[in-house]
C-alpha cells in the first residue's frame, strides 16, 4: 500500500490510530501531513507481521501510544524507515517514535529531524527488544527523553549506529541519556555531535550492559555539556575503539 498526496493531512483527532497492517501488507507514506494520531500502540501505524513500513518527506506530530510506539509499532514485521521527516512531540509508554519487537527488521532514521520526543519508560526516539538494527543517520535529534535511553533503548538486538548527526539536549531519568544497550551486536558512532545531554544516574550520553558481542566503535565524535549523576558521560563494560576529534573528549568514562 502506497499514500501519496502533495501537503494531504491526516488527523486522528486523538481518538484513533491511523494506519493497522498485518498479512504480511508494507506501507509507505510520502508526502504527508500526520497528525494527532492515538492509540494503545502505534499512533499512526500498528503493524503486526506486516512487511516494511517507510514514512518519507512527511510531517509528523503530536502522536501518542498509551503503550508502544507514538508513530509506529511493529511486532514480527519488517524494516521501519523514517526519511526525510520531521518527527516533533511524539510520544509512548515504550518507543516515543518507533517500538519494535518480536524479530521486526531495522529501524533507520535518515536525514531527518527528530524533536521534543517522549517515552514514560525506555526509548524516547527508538524502542528495539528482539529486532534488527537500529540506525540514525544524516539526522538531528533534540530534547528528546526517556527514564532509560533518552534516544535510543536497545535490548537484545542487532547493531546500533548513529553517523553524520547532532544530538542535543536529550535525557534519561535514570542512564542512558542518549543510548542505553544491552547484548546488542555492536556500537557504532561517527562524526557526531552530542551537546547538553544528561542522565539522572550515569551515562549521559552512552550506557552499555553486557554489550557488545562486537566491539564498541567511536570515531570523530564530539561531547560538550553533558552531565551525569556521577559524571559518567559513557559507562559501558565494553571495549571501545577511539578516534575522536582532538579537543572533543568526554568528561568520564566508567
Amino acid at each position: 500500500v502506497a499514500s501519496s498526496g502533495e501537503g494531504a493531512t491526516l488527523d486522528g483527532k486523538g481518538g484513533t490510530g491511523l494506519f493497522y497492517l498485518d498479512g504480511g501488507c508494507s506501507l509507505t507514506l510520502r508526502g504527508l501531513t500526520l497528525v494527532n494520531g492515538s492509540a494503545d500502540s502505534g499512533g499512526v501505524v500498528y503493524a503486526d507481521g506486516a512487511g516494511e513500513v517507510e514514512i518519507i518527506e512527511s510531517t509528523v506530530r503530536d502522536c501518542s501510544a498509551g503503550y508502544n510506539g507514538g508513530v509506529v509499532h511493529a511486532s514480527s514485521s519488517g524494516a521501519v524507515s523514517i526519511i526525510g521527516s520531521a518527527v516533533t512531540s511524539c510520544s509512548a509508554g515504550y518507543g516515543g517514535v518507533v517500538h519494535a519487537y518480536e524479530n521486526s527488521g531495522a529501524v533507520s532514521i535518515i536525514d531527518s529531524t527528530v524533536a521534543g520526543c517522549s517515552a514514560g519508560s525506555n526509548g524516547g526516539v527508538v524502542y528495539a527488544q528482539d529486532s534488527g538494527a537500529v540506525s540514525i543517520s544524516s539526522s538531528a535529534v533534540t530534547s528528546c527523553s526517556a527514564s532509560f535511553g533518552g534516544v535510543v533503548y536497545a535490548r537484545y538486538g542487532g547493531a546500533v549506529s548513529i553517523i553524520g548527526s547532532n544530538v542535543s539536549g536529550c535525557s534519561a531519568g535514570s542512564v542512558g541519556g542518549v543510548v542505553y544497550a544491552y547484548e546488542s551486536d555492536s556500537l557504532s558512532i561517527a562524526v557526531v555531535d552530542f551537546i547538553d545531554n544528561g542522565a539522572g544516574r550515569s551515562g549521559s550520553v552512552l550506557y552499555l550492559v553486557a554489550v557488545l558481542r562486537q566491539r564498541t566503535s567511536i570515531s570523530d565524535a564530539s561531547f560538550t555539556g553533558n552531565t551525569a549523576g556521577d559524571d559518567k558521560t559513557i559507562q559501558t563494560d565494553s571495549p571501545i575503539d577511539w578516534d575522536c576529534r582532538l579537543g572533543s573528549w568526554m568528561q568520564t568514562e566508567g
